[in-house]
């Protein structure tokens, strides 16, 4: 999830012309300081080593920036406490509706 060395910030240099042109970003500061931070992420042949290194491990979900692990824990906190939200909630109440099992495959 975070930033990897790539040329991502230069993605207009290959949009199509039957597009049209890509919105601009009125910021120079915006635009040298997300240059910035692409530049100074992982070396992507860092990248593609831990994608192999985790599909041989049969992983389901790659991450490569293992400190970014507290933003995803308060995301996950977030959206527990959504599905908590909809448990209670009066328009949802007496559906009956329960979700398959055969589609509870994410274990």
């Amino acid at each position: 999830p975070g930033f990897v060395r790539t040329r991502i910030h230069e993605s207009g240099r290959a949009r199509q012309d039957k597009y049209g042109p890509a919105a601009e970003d009125r910021d120079p500061e915006r635009v040298e300081a997300t240059k910035q931070l692409i530049l100074g992420g992982l070396d992507p042949d860092r990248v593609g080593a831990r994608v192999v290194e985790a599909v041989q491990a049969g992983e389901l979900y790659i991450f490569t920036h293992p400190d970014m692990a507290p933003f995803f824990v308060e995301r996950a906190r977030n959206i527990e406490a959504a599905f908590a939200h909809a448990a209670e909630s009066p328009a949802l109440a007496g559906s009956g509706y329960k979700t398959p099992d055969e589609i509870k495959v994410f274990d």
